[in-house]
Parts: C-alpha cells; structure tokens; sequence
C-alpha cells in the first residue's frame, strides 16, 4: 500500500455505503472517490468492491483493506492524542461540536465569554447533530444532551434542564377561548417530529381533537413551524423561552429533558485550552441555570 491516503478512500466508501456517502465525509466530489477507489484496485491487481444498485458491498479483498484502515486510523489518532495531550499552553485551536440549537441557545454567548477570557485559544465549532467521532479527533469537545453519554469518554455533567409545550403567540391568541372553555372541541394542531409524530398523552387527554398538522425531522424546521402558526410542539426551555414569538401553552407542567453534558476523549482531558473550556463552560451553565430550568418564561 503506497500511502494511508489511498486507505482513506477505502474507509469512506465501506462507512457511507457507496460513492456519495464518501465523497460526503471526504469533502471531495463523486467522481474523485470512484477514480481514486479504480485506481487503487489497478495498483493492487484486486476488485475491492461490488458496483450494486444499492451501493458498494466490499468484496473479500476489499474487507481486508477495511481491517488495514481501521487500524492505520486507530493508529494516526492515537498519536495526535498522544501529542495533542502533552500541550499544557492556554492557546492553540480548539474544535467544538455542538447541535445547531444549542450553538443558537445561551451556549453562543458562553463561547463569546471564553473568547474574552481566552484570546489565544482559536475556537472552531462544528454545529451539527451529527456525532462526531471524539476517538478519531472529528473534534475536541462536544456539548450535548443526552441521559446516557458514551462511557468510553471523560465528561462533566453541566446540569438538568427541562422542557415545555410551545406555540406562537397568534396561534394561542386564536384559540385561547375554546381551550380555555371548551377544550373537548378545540382542534388543536401538533407538530411532530422524528420519534414523537403524534400528540402526546396529556396533550390527546385535554384536547382530543389534537392532530398532526406537519413532521419534521429538525427541531430548528419545528420552530419555523411553530413562528408560521402551524401548531404547538414540545421545546427545551433554554430555547422556548427566549423566543419572543413563542409562548408557553397554559396550564400544562414541565416536563424533563436530557442533562446538559460537555465531553471530551480522556487522552485530552489533560490539554490545557480543553480543561479551560471544560471548566469554563462548567461555571457558565451554572449561572444560567434558571433558564434551562424553565424558571424565566415569556411573560
């Protein structure tokens, strides 16, 4: 095998099922994944996959590729951590990934503050719901939410948050005399999403006439719906609350959310620009702590 780069091609086809997943994670065009995957298996005299409607299928050879990848990646991120993990200055650049969400949440302001704090320190954030993969250094630091963070990572608990139901305030206005008098006959409109695409229970107990007006796959795409007046959905409080298009549909409890966590590959949890943003991020969330637990709503 001429270079890891040639392995590279080999491991993004066998990951994204065929050419446009690859060229997807590679950055790359359709055309340069198929040309350097046909010019790979020239130089090693060997098909490395079936062509089939549904995709690449690595043949025998080209499973064993994948094993030699796997292990060049394993190796090429062990020593970037490794080395990464002897650097104790406060300055260099730091990648954090977090949801689209929470970069447009209060987090945008925490990661203006550590900039102030720390001007050497070049932070870089990937917003995206996509998990990037902390082992092979996709990034540093990743802000998430979840009840159940990988246990193969160091991570701090930022804390628990809670959720509500939502809709914009046109849309409540409408309709505030039949839910409030009438609810049995109010109908009500839900935006589902992935996961939850009808209305829930205690939403259904009170007005049994909910329905589901749209399905969106994006709790960003279910805000816009909500602004439209589509209808009322399920939103983290740190976000709810502070649009001012939205309000809080009455009567209806909290509801609990998944803790806030900030996580990082124990081989840089010693770095010191990460241990900074680690801590630092630690003791913002803590100051806005109301607002994650739903304690300022829209008035």
């Amino acid at each position: 095998m001429d270079d890891w780069d040639d392995l590279r091609f080999v491991l993004a086809v066998c990951r994204g099922g065929g050419l446009t997943g690859a060229a997807r994670a590679l950055g790359v065009n359709h055309s340069t994944v198929s040309r350097r995957i046909a010019a790979l298996e020239d130089r090693l005299g060997a098909r490395l996959f079936d062509r089939l409607p549904s995709g690449y299928r690595p043949t025998a050879a080209g499973e064993e590729a994948l094993v030699a990848a796997e292990a060049m990646e394993r190796s090429a991120a062990d020593l970037n951590r490794t080395v990464a993990a002897r650097d104790r200055r406060p300055s260099g650049a730091l990648t954090v990934t977090a949801p689209l969400m929470i970069v447009m949440g209060p987090f945008a302001e925490i990661l203006a503050d550590f900039r102030k704090a720390y001007p050497e320190i070049e932070v870089r954030v990937r917003a995206t719901t996509d998990l990037l993969n902390l082992h092979r250094r996709e990034a540093d630091v990743a802000l998430r939410a979840s009840d159940a963070p990988d246990e193969s990572l160091f991570g701090l608990k930022l804390g628990e948050q809670r959720a509500a139901l939502y809709a914009s305030r046109a849309y409540l206005a409408a309709r505030a005399a039949v839910m409030a008098e009438a609810p049995g006959e109010a109908e009500v409109d839900w935006i589902g999403r992935t996961g939850q695409d009808r209305p829930p229970p205690e939403v259904t107990a009170r007005f049994p006439k909910a329905r589901t007006s749209i399905c969106l796959d994006d709790k960003l795409g279910a805000v816009a719906a909500m602004r439209a007046g589509l209808g009322l959905c399920r939103l983290p409080c740190f976000q709810g609350d502070r649009d001012p298009a939205l309000r809080r549909l009455p009567g209806f409890p909290l509801s609990r959310y998944p803790d806030k966590w900030v996580l990082t590959h124990p081989d840089l949890a010693r770095v010191e620009r990460v241990r900074l943003f680690m801590r630092f991020a630690a003791e913002a969330v803590k100051r806005h702590r109301p607002l994650f637990m739903g304690e300022r709503p829209q008035p």
